[in-house]
């Protein structure tokens, strides 16, 4: 509350906008990362309902009913001007620099005027004693609520029509964080939502920092701790213990599972941290879906003395380049991993991998299961 009215206080001062030094002042102080945030949240949200309230209370004592009649038709002149010519402009001249989709830019340009915000802007000239003053504020309260009658419902339509927010793509998690400042830690807690990819992950498959545990789930109202078996499922709420120096690389990885699941290193969504490791990890999952048996790192499949890859040299951050190497002599059972699983599991293993099809593990061993496929 402070920060807000120094802010306008600032561009009043300033002569410039106040109404602008305070919107920039809730932009930065809404992705800062401040102690106690949600009671923070909660304390700036109550205060903005009351604001509403009063500002409309205001703003109906202002505004004479039977004036309005007279302003209808230049509004609604007004408002198809704005929307159809001078809001597509500035739309396409503002992220033309930033390569915008032309969906999003569409969909930018017919959100119009809504909102108190304009009606407030128009009470400065009549505050002031401009001529004129009171049919511009009429004009511009009808504006907006014609246009927020029209607009409004339209939106997740010409959404739809235009592509944007698919309902197959991944929700975000709702994570709050906590500082416990005498343990060196942060407390995070984190809201499973219905579309969410963390759906049906394991506990031990979240891959978290070192220094970060999923200590509580709450399930249907009822609390308690996992085992690394545990499977997460939508609606679930968690709450993960993290030391200070893995606090922001633990949400990082949370919100990567949440968007690409349990192999989130591989499609793109990584944690941000070691990429070698993620895809190591990742690619252990890969052999747990495909159904093969034990763990890649623990039968040396990638690169160990007597793993079907054994003599492919890592490249930059642990990965396995598709490039053929020196290898080195491989021992018989080595190159037998794959038999007997089906030419599906297969396939998925050596996509996650990224061994060539001419390893001659994969070919050379098994002539007559790669023929048949």
């Amino acid at each position: 509350m402070a920060i807000a009215v120094t802010a306008y206080a600032a561009g009043a001062l300033a002569h410039g906008s106040g109404f602008l030094g305070v919107y920039l002042a809730s932009v930065v102080l809404g992705n800062a990362k401040l102690p106690h945030w949600p009671a923070t949240r909660g304390f700036a949200e109550g205060l903005g309902w009351i604001a509403q309230i009063g500002m409309f209370v205001l703003l109906g004592l202002l505004v004479t009913p039977h004036e309005l009649g007279d302003d209808i038709w230049p509004a609604v002149v007004i408002g198809l001007a704005l929307t159809v010519v001078a809001r597509p402009l500035s739309v396409v001249t503002c992220l033309l620099p930033f390569r915008v989709p032309w969906a999003e830019q569409a969909l930018m340009s017919w959100a119009g005027l809504r909102g108190a915000v304009p009606v407030i802007v128009a009470t400065i000239p009549m505050v002031n004693g401009v001529d004129g003053s009171r049919r511009i504020f009429n004009i511009v309260f009808v504006l907006v609520v014609v246009y927020t009658l029209v607009q409004g419902p339209t939106l997740p339509w010409l959404a739809r029509r235009l592509g944007l927010g698919r309902g197959d793509e991944a929700t975000d998690l709702g994570i709050e964080s906590a500082p416990l400042e005498r343990l060196r830690g942060h407390l995070l807690s984190v809201s499973i939502p219905p579309g969410s990819k963390m759906h049906g992950v394991e506990v031990n498959e979240l891959r978290l920092p070192a220094g970060a545990a999923v200590t509580l789930v709450v399930r249907d109202g009822t609390s308690f701790v996992p085992m690394p078996s545990t499977m997460l499922r939508r609606g679930d709420e968690l709450l993960v213990v993290a030391t200070d120096p893995v606090r922001d690389a633990t949400e990082r990885r949370l919100r990567a599972v949440g968007k690409g699941g349990k192999l989130a290193g591989w499609l793109g969504t990584g944690n941000g941290g070691d990429r070698g490791d993620d895809r190591r990890v990742d690619r252990e999952a890969a052999f747990r879906v495909a159904g093969l048996p034990g763990s890649p790192r623990a039968a040396g499949a990638f690169g160990g003395p007597s793993g079907p890859f054994a003599g492919r040299a890592r490249g930059p951050g642990g990965s396995y380049p598709g490039g053929r190497t020196a290898r080195t002599r491989r021992p018989p059972r080595a190159c037998g991993a794959y038999a007997g699983h089906s030419q599906a599991g297969r396939a998925m293993v050596l996509a996650f991998t990224g061994v060539p099809a001419e390893d001659p593990c994969t070919i050379k061993a098994h002539p007559d299961r790669t023929n048949s496929a």
